[in-house]
Protein backbone atom coordinates (compact mmCIF):
# COMPACT_ATOMS: atom_id res chain seq x y z
CA UNK A 1 0.00 0.00 0.00
CA UNK A 2 1.42 3.27 -1.16
CA UNK A 3 1.37 5.83 1.88
CA UNK A 4 1.58 8.66 -0.45
CA UNK A 5 -2.06 10.23 -1.68
CA UNK A 6 -1.61 12.54 -4.71
CA UNK A 7 -3.72 15.71 -4.78
CA UNK A 8 -2.40 17.93 -7.09
CA UNK A 9 -5.09 20.77 -6.11
CA UNK A 10 -4.46 24.75 -5.70
CA UNK A 11 -4.05 25.37 -2.32
CA UNK A 12 -3.17 29.10 -0.42
CA UNK A 13 -0.10 29.63 1.61
CA UNK A 14 1.00 32.08 3.77
CA UNK A 15 5.10 32.05 3.44
CA UNK A 16 8.02 34.26 4.55
CA UNK A 17 10.51 35.37 2.03
CA UNK A 18 13.67 36.93 3.20
CA UNK A 19 17.53 37.48 2.43
CA UNK A 20 20.09 35.88 4.10
CA UNK A 21 23.79 36.77 3.80
CA UNK A 22 26.10 34.27 2.58
CA UNK A 23 29.93 33.20 4.01
CA UNK A 24 30.74 35.11 0.68
CA UNK A 25 29.00 38.15 0.95
CA UNK A 26 26.12 37.93 -1.34
CA UNK A 27 22.13 37.68 -0.62
CA UNK A 28 20.31 34.65 -0.76
CA UNK A 29 16.76 34.37 -0.78
CA UNK A 30 14.66 32.00 1.92
CA UNK A 31 11.12 30.73 1.08
CA UNK A 32 9.51 29.26 4.19
CA UNK A 33 5.67 28.15 4.09
CA UNK A 34 4.24 28.65 7.61
CA UNK A 35 0.21 27.57 6.82
CA UNK A 36 -1.87 25.79 4.32
CA UNK A 37 -5.10 26.20 3.45
CA UNK A 38 -6.58 23.48 2.03
CA UNK A 39 -9.91 21.84 2.07
CA UNK A 40 -11.52 24.99 4.33
CA UNK A 41 -8.70 23.67 6.61
CA UNK A 42 -5.49 25.25 8.23
CA UNK A 43 -2.89 23.52 8.56
CA UNK A 44 0.11 24.96 10.41
CA UNK A 45 3.70 24.13 9.23
CA UNK A 46 6.07 23.06 12.18
CA UNK A 47 8.69 21.18 10.23
CA UNK A 48 10.65 22.25 6.93
CA UNK A 49 11.86 19.65 5.08
CA UNK A 50 13.79 19.64 1.75
CA UNK A 51 13.31 22.17 -0.62
CA UNK A 52 14.53 21.75 -4.16
CA UNK A 53 13.88 23.60 -7.86
CA UNK A 54 12.26 21.60 -11.08
CA UNK A 55 11.54 23.43 -14.71
CA UNK A 56 8.31 22.87 -16.13
CA UNK A 57 9.60 24.64 -19.79
CA UNK A 58 10.51 27.87 -18.79
CA UNK A 59 8.81 27.86 -15.45
CA UNK A 60 10.69 27.48 -12.47
CA UNK A 61 8.98 25.60 -9.62
CA UNK A 62 10.19 24.99 -5.92
CA UNK A 63 8.95 21.84 -4.11
CA UNK A 64 9.01 22.09 -0.70
CA UNK A 65 8.40 19.04 2.25
CA UNK A 66 6.66 19.95 4.86
CA UNK A 67 4.88 18.35 8.25
CA UNK A 68 2.74 19.44 10.59
CA UNK A 69 4.26 17.28 13.01
CA UNK A 70 1.09 14.79 12.41
CA UNK A 71 0.98 14.23 8.13
CA UNK A 72 4.07 15.34 5.54
CA UNK A 73 3.17 17.53 2.83
CA UNK A 74 4.17 18.19 -0.17
CA UNK A 75 4.17 21.96 -1.99
CA UNK A 76 5.12 23.14 -4.98
CA UNK A 77 5.37 27.20 -5.68
CA UNK A 78 5.07 28.17 -9.25
CA UNK A 79 7.91 31.35 -9.60
CA UNK A 80 6.26 32.59 -12.48
CA UNK A 81 2.36 32.47 -11.67
CA UNK A 82 3.32 33.33 -8.29
CA UNK A 83 0.85 30.04 -7.26
CA UNK A 84 0.67 27.76 -4.72
CA UNK A 85 0.01 23.71 -5.56
CA UNK A 86 -0.61 20.58 -2.93
CA UNK A 87 0.94 18.13 -5.04
CA UNK A 88 1.05 14.99 -2.05
CA UNK A 89 0.39 14.24 1.88
CA UNK A 90 1.42 11.29 3.29
CA UNK A 91 -1.00 10.61 6.57
CA UNK A 92 1.14 10.07 9.61
CA UNK A 93 4.15 10.61 7.67
CA UNK A 94 7.60 11.78 9.60
CA UNK A 95 10.21 13.60 8.18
Amino acid sequence: MNPIVEINQPVQVIAIFSQETLASGGQHTIAKPLKIRWNNQIINITQLGLHHIVRHGATVCHIFNVSDGVNDYSLEFDSLRLTWKLLSVIDGGSL
